[in-house]
């Protein structure tokens, strides 16, 4: 990721999760297949959800949102 400057979000994922786990947060990988109906096949995606104190966050390649009361609900709510 540093040396050729790009990824997928399967390495900053894995990469976000790690470093969130070394500073002592819970962190999980949630990934899925999301349907486009632009495309001819589902689209894999990887994104990092965290537990902070009661809540969930998330982020992925582009973006962070926090504020819910599940993991369900994240994924539930992801675009």
């Amino acid at each position: 990721m540093f040396q050729v400057k790009q990824d997928n979000c399967a390495d900053y994922d894995c990469f976000a999760a790690f470093v969130a786990h070394y500073h002592g947060y819970e962190t999980f990988l949630a990934y899925m297949l999301i349907s486009t109906p632009w495309m001819e096949y589902d689209q894999a995606h990887l994104i990092t959800i965290y537990k902070i104190d009661k809540d969930y966050a998330y982020s992925d390649y582009a973006c962070y949102f926090d504020g819910f009361s599940s993991i369900d609900e994240v994924i539930d709510n992801y675009p």
